[in-house]
């Protein structure tokens, strides 16, 4: 254990001599997420913005409605919707020249709904409201209620997030996916002061001199885009992180497995060209079907290619966790990067026997 903490701190001292290289990871993570959240910005708040739209209605004389209309209409009030009320009127005209966008006829025993092609999802939240008032009203003529009760009732939605919160998220995600970039000074290091014969000789085993790099890029990573990187964007793009506790723990799994998959190419091919190519050509795809790129809230990428990405688990968990507080992909994200932890951390360590070189 005491070998591996030298060769952790000797490897941490390599990294951070080259502070220019770190300096330019963090600006170049904040200067990307910039240009494309101001890109983006006008898509995500279109969409996060809830507007309002307008509802005709007639009531027949004698409508058992009648006991309960008033009550309702103020009620939609309060949810922006803008009532009116008409003593006649031809419901289909009203919609087709866009004087009302739903238009609902209360007869004597039932209702109808008419509403515009564009506002398909309005229609629905006036059906689903009036099916509640008929539900209460029907318990109450049988005597199962004592009073009708119009209750203000929220539909399950998603909210989307803003511009400046998707991406915050999803470059954070991103870089740090491509972190293993940082061991590239380590490996140039150990080739060019030929270290890694040293370590033939010496008491250190491969476990040892594999973990020694292993740590020492994870630390770097972890300072430099969890850590600092989510202060900037707190402090520059006002970013709102979910739990900090859960939003640590699902970054930090998330930069023990990429630091394992990225560590296996350096291992594997001798030159760091090569290894640096070769996980960047990777890591693009992945992050493409993550959603980086193209947010994955409007990406045309199907379903089932995207959840190919351990990226789109880990951008998507964070994300609705920071707008929603709770998100279906935040345990399949825990056991992906825990699986690519153990599994590219085992072919590593067994490919360090077999070549005799980390």
């Amino acid at each position: 254990m005491n070998t591996i903490w030298i060769m952790t701190k000797n490897n941490l001292k390599l990294l951070w001599r080259r502070k220019v290289m770190i300096i330019i990871a963090l600006v170049g993570m904040i200067a990307t997420t910039a240009a494309v959240a101001n890109a983006f910005h006008t898509l995500l708040d279109k969409a996060d913005d809830a507007q309002g739209f307008k509802l005709g209605y007639t009531v027949a004389q004698g409508s058992k409605y009648e006991l309960v209309i008033d009550t309702l209409m103020d009620e939609l009030e309060k949810e922006d919707i803008v009532t009116q009320k008409y003593s006649s009127a031809d419901a289909d005209k009203l919609i087709e020249s866009g004087e009302q966008d739903v238009f609902v006829t209360f007869d004597k025993d039932s209702y109808s709904i008419v509403g515009s092609e564009k506002k398909s999802v309005e229609t629905r939240v006036i059906q689903y409201s009036l099916f509640n008032v008929e539900r209460n009203m029907n318990a109450f003529m049988s005597g199962g209620l004592k009073s009708v009760e119009v209750k203000e009732s929220e539909l399950p939605t998603t909210k989307t997030p803003d511009a400046e919160n998707y991406y915050c998220h999803a470059f954070i995600c991103c870089f740090l996916s491509i972190s293993p970039i940082f061991l590239s000074v380590i490996y140039y290091e150990d080739r060019k002061n030929r270290i890694w014969q040293r370590y033939k000789t010496g008491k250190a085993g491969s476990v040892s001199v594999y973990l020694g790099k292993y740590l020492a890029s994870f630390i770097t990573t972890m300072v430099v885009f969890p850590l600092l990187g989510t202060l900037a964007f707190c402090l520059l793009f006002d970013m709102k992180p979910c739990n900090l506790l859960i939003y640590g723990g699902l970054l930090a799994l998330a930069g023990l497995g990429f630091t394992s998959f990225g560590i296996l190419f350096f291992i594997l091919f001798k030159q760091p060209a090569v290894s640096i190519g070769s996980m960047f050509m990777i890591l693009w795809f992945v992050s493409y079907l993550g959603g980086v790129y193209e947010t994955y809230i409007y990406c045309s990428i199907p379903e089932t290619i995207k959840r190919l990405s351990p990226l789109y688990y880990l951008n998507r968990s964070l994300i609705e966790l920071s707008v929603n507080g709770e998100s279906d992909y935040a345990i399949p994200c825990v056991i992906i990067m825990i699986s690519m932890t153990v599994v590219f951390s085992a072919i590593g360590m067994i490919a360090t026997k077999v070549k005799k070189e980390v």
